[in-house]
Formats: C-alpha cells, structure tokens, sequence
C-alpha cells in the first residue's frame, strides 16, 4: 500500500494572518510499524496545514479550531506510537491510533470559540447544504455528494443537458426563460383546464367573439369584442386590419372609434437640418458615402462602410469622385524603375518608423547590424522583439507598417533596403501616389498608436493580453490572464472546485526547479514534455501552454516567485486590492520541490508552501511582453 504524506513548508516572509496565531508543537514517539504512520492539522475543506510523521515538529498556528487526522498504512493502528500535541501553555492532545486506518478529532487552538460539532455538506452562494440535497440549476439537477473523506465537505454532481432549448414563449404555461431556442414544447390552458399545444393567440384570433374566450382564467369578459359602426361584433384585432389596411373605409368613420378619416391623410414630407423640403419616398445623398430617404415625415439615412481589398505595391488605392469608397490602381509592369535609399534616424529612447521595403523581412535579419543599440521592438499588437533575450514575437516586417522601438543608443542613416521608384514619365503619376498611400498609412498610425513607455504602464494596467503585474526597467515585464485557467478541469478528489494535477508523483522533473521570475516558461516546458497525470487528463503545464486568449498564444504557467509577485501585486496581497480577481483557493506554481511535492500558494491565506503533485489546484497561466 503506497502511504502519501505531504510536508508543508511556510514562507515566514509571505504570511500574513488576519488572526494571532499559537506556536504549536507535535511530538510522535516511535512505535512498531513506524513506516506506515502519518498525521496532520487540515482546514475544514481537507487541505492540510501541517503534517508529518515519526518524529518533532512546529508551527504558528492561526487560532481556532482545526481537524486533527491520524493515519495508519497497514490498517492495524499505530502499534504503540504515542502523538502529543501541545502549546507553551498546555497539552492539545496525546494519544494513539488503536486500530483501522484512521482517526479524526477536533482540536481548538489558543484563544478562540471551543469546538462544536463539525458539519459537513456541499457549499452554493455561502450556503452550507446537507449531503443528498439536491439543487435545480436551469435544466439541471445537482447533487450534494460526499467525496473520498468523509470529514470534509463533498461536492455538487450535476447533470450536463443542453438548456438552450424549450419553450420560449412568455404566454404558455410552461415558458422557462433560460432557453434560447424554441423545441415545440410551448403548451397552454384552454378554457377548461386542459393543456394544449394550440397557441393562445391562435385561440383568440381563430374565434370571433367565442363565448368559451370569456373564462375567467385569461380575463376574457366581453371587452376585446366591440361593435362596428353597423353595429356587427367584431374583435380588437378586426379594427387593427381595418386601420392599417391602407383602405379610407367609412366604417371608419363613426365616433365609436374616434375614427375621422385621419387615418386617411397623404404621407407626409420630411425636411432636414438645413429646412430642405423632402416629398414622402424620396432618396438623396449627403456626401459620397450616405444616402438618406423620406418616409412619412421621417429622415432615414444609411452610411456605406468601405471593405479595403488586398491592394499589393507597387499597386496603391485611389479615390474615384462619386464613389465612396477607393479602389486599386494597378502599375503598369512595363515603367521603368530604379532604386533610391531613403535612410532614417533612430533616436535614443523611444520612437517610431514607418517600413519601406517592398518585401517582408525576418525582424532579426532587418537589425542584424544594430542589434547591440536596441532595447525592444512592438508592432501595432504589442507583439515584441527583444534583441537581449533573442525573442522575437513579432516575424517579419511588413511594408507601409508602422513600429515603436526604443534605443540605449542614437543610429544615423540606418535604412531596411533600397526602395523602388518608377522613373519614366508615363508612371510618374502611380509612383506619386504610391509614396503619398504610404506617407497617409505611416500618418494614420502614427495619430492611432499612442507611444508606450515604462512610465506610462502602471501595475493593474490591461495590457498585452492580460493584467500587468511585473516591470522591469527597459520598459519589459509580466501580464497575468485575465481568468484561471477552467478547461479540462476537474474535482476527482471532492475538494469542491475544479483544478489541475501538477503531474510526476513520485518522478524527479529534470530542470523545472527554477523559483526565480523568468524561470516559469522553462519550467513549464520541462513539465509538459516529461510529466503525466494519476488520474487522467492534461497536467498543469500542459493546459497552460495549450491556453489561447486575446490572440496570444505563449503563456505559461508562473514559477515560485511569479506567484508570489502576482499575490503581492494584483492580488490578495495587494495593498490596491484583489485586481486579478483570485478565488480563496491554492494556485500551482511551475517549480518543483521534490520527486513527490511542487510549490504553490494560498491565496486567501497568503502561504506559500508545497504539497502532493497529485493534488488539483487552480492555475492563473502568465506571459511575458
């Protein structure tokens, strides 16, 4: 039988408690079997906060009161071990394990509330349920089960219908107003009680002033029925076709209805802003790319939205008069062309060029003579290239594109290529225009992009894809996803949440014991590629380099001092508050301790300790810009 222990280590210099705390001591002398003996001091949800074995430890230990577990391997007690757990002040407990595999008691801790009765069940909205309630969740049912221990709370087991279908009609009797999409399913009370798949306005449209419509179950007392001029009963939706049905009936004229023949006047005209007259459906144009229309004294106006094809060089866009949007103007290929150099300057510090050649270039060949002079890179997406790191996430440079870059060191007369320009008189034209498209593109974004310093982006910043939680002084750092990670995530120990094993019980993860910030990545690849799960399903890393969002494809999951930085930063421990938005709960980290525990973090508590990589946990997935 394996026997599983966890040892939790705390970091002194993260804790922080909203409680005092007792130090607490545990002694376990040795026994006959002391191989198979295991303890430990849990929360009520089953994570332990202290464990261990034959032996001494210690520990400042929140004041309250806890569960207190020993365990036996061999199922026959502890043979003769003795635990005792005690204070400065006083003993908490001595005692054994005389038989079985395991044993649970109380134990209150300092100055706090003695303990009660612990109770045990499935939590929803703060609500502490009975095991074999059961909760209605649209189309779904849920369960309160009880998990693998039966001294910590179970979970909810759900069924997993397809809610977006059902009756989506308000007036039936069975309208659910969780569904998207009609089933056929709508079914009303007729008159007598009974349910029908005839709908209620069928009913009353179908029948002219039915006696059966006047139940008292819809209402119906005569009042819709009403009489025509002639003195003919006729129903409300019977006036509604004789108004709108474009005919100056003289039926219409009786003051039973007040109608005066009102109804029968022309359409009338309209007139704009500028008190021009419009007759009733005419259509005009405001400029190129607006028309507007008159209906009945109404001014209707449609704005044409330009789609701009693929217009490649030395082909350019023109405006065409009276047409809205530009089209291409192809070169003709037999224009002569040379060449001409156009160098630019790159300042120290931040600033911006605009590409010239015609051609895509690999961004790390375009700066191949300058690279020692260049700090960082950035296309319109954020997407950077970092000559230090030699990383490059943006690919090629593309013609008439702008970019930002920063300099420790002021390049004169730098330049891409040589670029073309069309020389013979009959081009001369589509050249000019070519280098204005250009001049116009390189405007444009120079107005839309606003230049980005390591001044301007702050902690908690949305930036890059996610929340800013680390800078570094070259105007580089770190974003967190916006959201834990959810899918493929599962719950098969009944913690009550859903998570992700680290992966390698009991394996030595060769290089993915980096701690340090910049580590996590590294980590996170060594984990994917040697490590699987106990039970089933992607690890962590996996997941988190499998993860997609805000069209960045490189996040990771964060090593040891990551965490930490983003606890301390935008989370919990934030003196700007929760910004990241963490659950209470355990997070991975990317950083193994051994061959049977990895580090993570609480973040409700602030404790930074490891534990069983078969454990779940959440996964808050991170990523460099």
């Amino acid at each position: 039988m394996k026997v599983l222990f966890s040892v939790l280590f705390f970091s002194l210099s993260l804790m922080t408690y909203a409680q005092d705390c007792t130090q607490v001591y545990v002694e376990v002398s040795s026994g006959a079997q002391d191989d198979q003996i295991g303890w430990n001091i849990a929360q009520s949800n089953g994570w332990a906060i202290l464990s261990g074995a034959v032996g001494s430890t210690n520990s400042c230990i929140q004041d309250g009161c806890w569960t207190f577990t020993m365990y036996d391997g061999g199922g026959d007690g502890w043979a003769g071990a003795v635990i005792t757990i005690f204070t400065d002040e006083a003993v908490l407990f001595s005692g054994t394990l005389d038989d079985g595999n395991y044993e649970v008691n109380n134990i209150q801790i300092g100055n706090s509330e003695p303990c009660g009765e612990p109770a045990y069940g499935c939590e929803y909205e703060g609500v502490l349920y009975q095991f074999g309630t059961s909760l209605q969740q649209e189309c779904n049912s849920c369960f309160c089960e009880a998990g693998f221990n039966p001294n910590a709370n179970g979970f909810w087991a759900c069924t997993e219908q397809d809610c977006s279908y059902g009756c989506t009609d308000e007036s039936a009797s069975n309208y659910v107003d969780y569904a998207i999409e009609d089933d056929g399913s709508c079914q009303w009370l007729d008159c007598d009680g009974a349910l029908s798949y005839t709908s209620l306005n069928i009913l009353i449209e179908d029948s002219v002033c039915h006696s059966s419509l006047y139940c008292e179950d819809y209402n119906w007392d005569g009042g819709d029925c009403v009489f025509d001029c002639n003195n003919d009963l006729m129903t409300i939706w019977d006036i509604d076709g004789y108004f709108y049905n474009g005919q100056c009936d003289q039926i219409l004229n009786c003051m039973a209805y007040n109608y005066d023949n009102e109804s029968c006047l022309e359409p009338q005209g309209c007139e704009d802003e500028n008190g021009v007259s419009y007759d009733h459906g005419v259509q005009w144009s405001i400029d190129p790319c607006t028309l507007c229309s008159c209906d009945n004294g109404e001014i209707a106006c449609v704005t044409e939205i330009c789609q701009y094809p693929i217009c490649e060089a030395p082909n350019y866009f023109e405006n065409v008069q009276g047409q809205c949007c530009p089209i291409c103007i192809e070169v003709q290929p037999e224009s002569d062309c040379t060449v001409q150099n156009i160098p630019i300057e790159l300042n120290v510090g931040w600033g911006m060029f605009g590409y010239t050649c015609l051609e895509p270039q690999n961004v790390i060949e375009a700066f191949s003579s300058i690279t020692a002079n260049i700090i960082i890179v950035k296309n319109s997406l954020g997407n950077a290239y970092l000559p230090e790191w030699n990383f490059n996430g943006i690919g090629s440079l593309e013609f008439a594109r702008g970019y930002q870059i920063k300099m420790n060191q002021t390049v004169e007369g730098f330049q891409f290529c040589p670029t073309p320009s069309l020389t013979q008189v009959s081009g001369q034209n589509q050249i000019e225009e070519l280098q204005l498209q250009l001049d116009e593109a390189l405007e444009m974004i120079s107005s839309l992009e606003q230049e980005i310093t390591e001044d301007q982006i702050q902690i908690g910043d949305i930036f890059a894809g996610g929340i800013v939680f680390q800078i570094n002084e070259n105007g580089t750092g770190l974003v967190a996803a916006l959201d834990d990670l959810i899918e493929g995530a599962t719950d098969p120990n009944g913690f009550g949440w859903a998570g992700y094993e680290w992966g390698c019980f009991g394996e030595n993860t060769d290089g993915a014991n980096g701690t340090s910030i910049l580590t996590g990545y590294q980590n996170t690849l060594d984990i994917a590629i040697q490590c699987s799960t106990e039970n089933g399903g992607a690890t962590s890393a996996q997941e988190a380099l499998a993860y997609e969002s805000e069209s960045y494809n490189d996040w990771y999951l964060p090593s040891k001092e990551e965490l930490v930085e983003m606890y301390m930063t935008i989370g919990q421990g934030s003196s700007n508050g929760n910004i990241g938005g963490f659950i209470n709960e355990f997070y991975w980290s990317s950083s193994e301790n051994d061959d049977f525990t990895a580090w993570g973090l609480n973040y409700g508590y602030g404790f930074n300790f490891y534990t069983d990589k078969y454990l779940t946990a959440r996964v808050r997935v991170i990523r460099a810009f």
